[in-house]
């Protein structure tokens, strides 16, 4: 066996076959009568030499692996920057609070707010004054990274008092944040990036926009015939239907990249940028419209090592608003998600749907102009004891 790179990639070998290699050189080219029992000082030398071996050559494997496609963590990271890819970082939630009290009451920024069913916790982005009605608006954001939901209404404790401020809650639910991109999003969205339509029109919409800050997703429809199209697109236009990032920039690297005469077709509300002759330019782009969904699931615990129902919620909240737009609700990844929690023994129920449909344990498809999107509050979940 050739051991190092090879025209098919790196080998290397396992401990034992180290161990079986030095035993096999020192037989063949010392002395084939040479004592090699497992309590001989020779044994004991080459089993040294075998596992040094082993492990300098998993590092070498684990180098040439972190060079490519298969590279993860901070070594994807690096892989991802060669092409203009960044990893997304983790974001906290954010919610806009109603804040009352005596008028002229100051509140400082950084205040902490929290929601007493979840005990999840808001600080005031900045500084708010009670006006003449008792009230104010203040923005806020969660003390932690991550997709914490909020819904309306549900943050009502004051943490942090000050004098002449009474009460707080929020009229809306929070605007869910996100964990940071895990390696298989990172590789996926790389992938995109070098697809061969980069080549072609669609590619080269699409490229440019899966490299802007703050983007999380994007997928680019393309009608080049004289009437609209199947996907609803007018005709000779794009459609770009894009998550995260900023509008301004959005817009400019469509411009950029959409051929003359070609037109742009969205949801959005158009933007206007200015070109290099200082013409207005009008471009508009889609964002993915959240299709609310709902479960139903019936949980068998284990009681001693069971963090209740809330966390189980919480979970199955999180990994369904962590799907992008277009991806499938799958019923089994849900089920194995929610088996590998702490003290759940089974799922031997779970249902989902959209919120107007029935209950059903098929899985949910989503066009890239939809998002799935599961709030606590339409989730429904009973845990008991497992039956010995």
């Amino acid at each position: 066996m050739t051991i190092g790179l090879t025209p098919t990639g790196f080998q290397t070998q396992l401990l034992a076959e180290w161990l079986a290699a030095l035993n096999a050189d020192q037989l063949a080219n010392i002395d084939p009568n040479l004592n090699q029992q497992p309590d001989s000082v020779l044994q004991m030398i080459n089993g040294i030499v075998a596992e040094r071996l082993a492990t300098l050559s998993d590092v070498l494997l684990a180098v040439y692996t972190n060079s490519f496609e298969g590279a993860s963590g901070i070594y994807l990271d690096r892989v991802c920057a060669l092409t203009g890819i960044t990893r997304l970082a983790a974001t906290a939630s954010t919610v806009v609070l109603t804040l009352t009290g005596t008028p002229g009451t100051v509140i400082p920024a950084g205040r902490v707010v929290s929601a007493p069913a979840t005990n999840t916790k808001w600080a005031l982005d900045s500084s708010a004054t009670i006006g003449g009605g008792g009230t104010v608006s203040a923005p806020a954001t969660c003390t932690v990274t991550g997709p914490t939901n909020a819904n309306g209404g549900t943050i009502t404790r004051i943490d942090a008092p000050v004098s002449g401020w009474t009460g707080v809650t929020n009229p809306l639910d929070a605007v869910p944040g996100r964990d940071i991109e895990t390696d298989a999003a990172l590789r996926a969205r790389r992938r995109k990036t070098l697809t061969p339509n980069s080549l072609g029109p669609i590619g080269a919409v699409l490229t440019p926009l899966l490299k802007l800050a703050g983007v999380t997703s994007a997928n680019v429809y393309h009608n080049p015939t004289n009437a609209t199209d199947a996907n609803g697109v007018p005709p000779h236009s794009v459609e770009a239907i894009v998550e995260g990032g900023g509008s301004a920039q959005i817009a400019a690297a469509i411009y950029g990249t959409v051929a003359l005469g070609i037109g742009t077709y969205g949801n959005q509300s158009p933007v206007t940028i200015t070109d290099t002759q200082g013409f207005a330019q009008v471009i508009r782009f889609s964002r993915p419209v959240s299709t609310e969904i709902k479960a139903t699931v019936v949980l068998d615990i284990d009681p001693t090592l069971y963090a209740g129902d809330t966390a189980a919620k919480q979970a199955l909240e999180a990994f369904v608003n962590a799907l992008l737009p277009g991806q499938t609700v799958v019923v089994s990844k849900l089920a194995a998600m929610l088996n590998a929690l702490p003290g759940v023994t089974d799922v031997p129920m779970l249902q989902v749907a959209r919120l107007a449909d029935t209950l059903g344990v098929a899985n949910l498809h989503f066009t890239p102009r939809e998002v799935a999107n599961l709030q606590f509050v339409n989730i429904t979940l009973t845990s008991s004891q497992a039956a010995p």
